[in-house]
C-alpha cells in the first residue's frame, strides 16, 4: 500500500494564498484547496476548524508577506520612505493579495508591538526623530490615509505614476504632515 502524502499547515496555507494570488480572497474554499493539493478536504479540516479560521490564517501569512518582503526592503532609503515604498509595491506586485487584506473586510489589526516597531521606524526618519509620539502617531495616522488611497488608485491604473513620482509623492506628503503636527501655532 502506497504512503500517504503528509499535508501540512505550511502546505495548506502555500495553497490558499496561491489561490488568493491568482483569483482573489473570494475564491477560497476547502474543495478548491484540496484539488490543487491533490488531496481530500480531510487534513485541510484537521488542521483549521472552520473556513474562517483558515482565512485568517492565510490573512496573517499575506500580512508576513508585506512586512518582511516589502515593508522592511533592505535599501538605501529611509526607513519610513521605505515603508510608504514597499507598500505601494506590495499593491502593484501583489494585488489579490493586497486586496485580501485590505479590501475584504478582514483586516487583521496591528497590536501594540506593532504600533511601538512603527514608531521607532518614524524616529530613524529624517526630522522626525525628536518628534513626541502622540505628534507621531498622528503623522503616521495622516500618512496612511494618504498612501492607501494612492496604492487602491496603483491596483486600478499602475501606469498612472511611475516609480519615482510615487517616490516624491510620499516625500512631499510626509513633509506637509510633519509640517501641519509641529506647528507651532495651530
Amino acid at each position: 500500500m502506497p504512503k500517504k502524502i503528509q499535508v501540512t499547515e505550511g502546505m495548506i496555507l502555500s495553497a490558499s494564498i496561491e489561490l488568493i494570488r491568482l483569483n482573489g480572497i473570494e475564491s477560497i474554499s476547502t474543495r478548491k484547496i484540496a484539488q490543487h493539493l491533490n488531496c481530500s478536504t480531510q487534513p485541510i479540516y484537521s488542521t483549521f476548524k472552520t473556513v474562517k479560521d483558515l482565512e485568517t490564517a492565510s490573512l496573517l501569512k499575506i500580512k508576513d508577506l508585506l512586512v518582511n518582503n516589502y515593508l522592511n526592503a533592505d535599501t538605501s532609503e529611509d526607513k519610513f520612505l521605505q515603508m510608504g515604498l514597499g507598500y505601494i509595491q506590495f499593491a502593484k506586485c501583489e494585488k489579490n493579495l493586497f486586496k485580501a487584506l485590505y479590501a475584504s473586510g478582514n483586516l487583521i489589526k496591528n497590536d501594540a508591538s506593532t504600533s511601538n516597531r512603527l514608531l521607532d521606524t518614524m524616529k530613524q526618519g529624517d526630522k522626525m526623530g525628536t518628534l513626541e509620539d502622540e505628534k507621531l502617531r498622528k503623522i503616521h495616522r495622516k500618512i496612511s490615509i494618504f498612501v492607501h488611497g494612492l496604492a487602491f488608485l496603483i491596483i486600478d491604473n499602475d501606469q498612472l505614476y511611475s516609480d519615482e513620482e510615487i517616490r516624491i509623492l510620499l516625500i512631499e506628503s510626509a513633509q506637509a504632515f510633519t509640517h501641519w503636527e509641529t506647528k507651532e501655532d495651530k
